[in-house]
């Protein structure tokens, strides 16, 4: 089984001004590209483009229509998606476990 360390960062929706965790995938030329979950059963989870505010201590989406990254950059945000999946699929299978 690999390792994958995973950074949780606070991130600032804009439609809300509310506040969730965001995982980091990866970074690049000042840019983020963060993996938000959804936070209801019905939402989607998103993939955000964002800045780090340092004043604020949190990520806020940024005006970017395109997130450059290098090979091996494609590498580490694959194996965070993978590592992702199967933490939800582990959740999952334990809520439904959980309720027999």
């Amino acid at each position: 089984m690999k390792t994958c360390i995973l950074r949780q960062v606070i991130y600032k929706l804009p439609e809300a001004e509310t506040l969730r965790w965001g995982i980091v995938l990866c970074q690049r030329a000042g840019l983020t590209l963060l993996y938000v979950p959804r936070c209801e059963e019905q939402g989607s989870h998103k993939l955000a483009v964002c800045t780090e505010n340092i004043d604020e201590r949190l990520f806020e989406d940024v005006p970017a229509a395109q997130f450059e990254f290098e090979d091996e950059d494609l590498c580490s945000i694959g194996n965070k998606l993978l590592a992702l999946g199967e933490s939800i699929e582990e959740t999952k299978l334990k809520n439904l476990l959980e309720d027999l």
